[in-house]
């Protein structure tokens, strides 16, 4: 929050000691270069708020000690890189309200640590994998707001630490499965609906833009 502007400096790259860097709420623009790969000692990325833009760099998954990356709220593009399920020790990832596209990659199911994962409010496309149901340690998730089809994954009900999720604003389909049932409480049964899946066709919601904001800038 120091107005800083213009690009994302390519010398961090040499920063291999690095550990945490917080950029959030400034007017950086530009790409995330690819030479911060280097910086494989980094923990913790935090640019939320910014101007950045392009595609997510495949590269990034030789930071195999990130535990946290924050990036929401740029208009970065492209698709999620599927080579990011390298990151071993990821635990929260968190990408709303960009330009994203391409489908969800079933890698990030390797990132078996992983306890939120955050990518509403971007133009993703596809089925939902149905392999994310290896990520037992999820309590987060929230994919609304995109494109995705298809109906929710039966196997997804094998995570049973999830607290809070959304699917609201997409095109998904075929109600919610009976295996769902048993194992996620938040279940409107009147509607048989679960955080935004119907039983038929596309939900439309309005984005609450402002309290999802709040919510990301006040983590850790």
């Amino acid at each position: 929050q120091n107005r800083l502007t213009g690009t994302l400096p390519l010398a961090y790259g040499a920063w291999t000691h690095m550990q945490e860097l917080e950029l959030h709420t400034n007017s950086l623009s530009g790409p995330l270069p690819s030479e911060w790969a280097s910086m494989t000692s980094l923990r913790y990325l935090f640019a939320v708020a910014n101007a950045l833009s392009g595609p997510l760099p495949p590269e990034y998954n030789h930071w195999t000690n990130l535990e946290a990356l924050y990036l929401a709220f740029n208009s970065l593009s492209g698709p999620l890189p599927a080579e990011w399920g390298g990151m071993p020790n990821l635990q929260q990832l968190v990408l709303a309200f960009n330009e994203l596209s391409g489908s969800l990659p079933p890698t990030l199911s390797a990132c078996s640590d992983l306890w939120w994962l955050q990518l509403d409010n971007n133009r993703l496309t596809g089925t939902l994998p149905s392999e994310l149901s290896l990520l037992t340690n999820l309590e987060r998730l929230n994919l609304g707001h995109n494109e995705f089809s298809g109906t929710l994954p039966p196997s997804w009900s094998a995570l049973s630490n999830l607290r809070e999720a959304s699917f609201d604003g997409n095109c998904l389909a075929g109600g919610v499965p009976p295996s769902y049932r048993s194992k996620w409480i938040q279940l409107d049964t009147d509607s048989d609906s679960i955080w935004g899946v119907q039983g038929e066709g596309c939900v439309n919601y309005t984005s609450t833009f402002d309290g999802v904001f709040e919510d990301i800038i006040s983590m850790p």
